[in-house]
């Protein structure tokens, strides 16, 4: 299996705090200012984080020499494979060179790429950065369908769901989130570059000690966010986030902000927050 590399919404953090409400312009409220720019980092760590759960999952599954051997290292974790009850345990060093700590289990009731295949992500004290993961993922095969073209094979689906805790900072973060992922393999199984990955969902995060900080954000399936490993950045989508926060009078303020990736390989964005539309080029 190919590696699929979820780093896109990493960006949308980035992003949202870079054409923010700049800190020195608005000095009557420059609490609102660093709470959206606590959310806006939070979920760009959440997604990190799942995304890097999925990407070592599918390099896992699709090691030959690893499921030949029943162990292996995987991007600093070592990995071991119980091929009796098909069960992948990824263990990171407590002094690791990534930030993770910890364990995380993926259990598979069949083949990550066979129709109707659940994998069940469970944590043992899992920690990025410090921060502990808690709570549950599910990974279901949704099944393969047609080509998109004489250039792509197969779309395998997958439905990525998320209920879970994360300790961040002094903040405890309720996530909930369901993402699809479209797999197209490319016309050759050996090479990683004529891969394409679409992904759409939805994704919500609250901070339980401070109801009134919370996010939100939607990509559409009519606007799926496209990557491929052959572009550098990401090539096409939008998404659509909401963070809730408190104004100067304590009153509640939703900001609303957009991110188009426009069409095509470049590194252009375009941002537009509250109406206010800015356009920068990604790093």
């Amino acid at each position: 299996m190919k590696k699929i590399k979820l780093f896109l919404l990493v960006f949308v953090g980035l992003s949202i705090t870079l054409v923010s409400c700049d800190k020195n312009s608005d000095s009557n409220n420059p609490t609102n200012y660093d709470q959206q720019s606590a959310l806006a980092q939070n979920y760009a760590f959440i997604q990190d984080v799942y995304g890097d759960i999925f990407d070592l999952l599918c390099q896992a599954t699709g090691d030959s020499a690893l499921l030949a051997s029943h162990a292996g290292t995987i991007a600093g974790a070592t990995v071991t494979y119980d091929s009796i009850d098909n069960k992948f345990i990824f263990t990171f060093p407590t002094k690791s060179t990534n930030g993770k700590s910890g364990e995380f289990t993926a259990d598979l009731n069949g083949d990550f790429q066979d129709v109707g295949t659940v994998t069940h992500i469970s944590f043992n004290n899992y920690s990025v950065n410090g921060n502990l993961i808690q709570g549950t993922n599910d990974i279901t095969n949704k099944g393969k369908i047609g080509g998109k073209g004489t250039t792509l094979g197969p779309v395998i689906t997958y439905s990525d769901s998320i209920s879970a805790l994360i300790l961040k900072g002094g903040d405890s973060i309720s996530v909930a989130a369901n993402y699809t992922v479209e797999w197209m393999l490319g016309a050759n199984i050996f090479l990683v570059n004529d891969d394409q990955y679409l992904f759409s969902g939805a994704i919500t995060g609250t901070t339980l000690n401070n109801p009134n900080k919370w996010f939100q954000a939607t990509v559409n399936p009519a606007n799926k966010v496209l990557f491929t490993p052959a572009c550098q950045w990401i090539q096409s989508g939008i998404i659509t986030s909401e963070m809730h926060t408190l104004d100067a009078s304590n009153n509640p303020k939703i900001t609303t902000t957009v991110i188009n990736f426009g069409s095509g390989c470049d590194k252009q964005v375009m941002i537009t927050m509250d109406g206010t539309s800015v356009t920068f080029d990604m790093p």
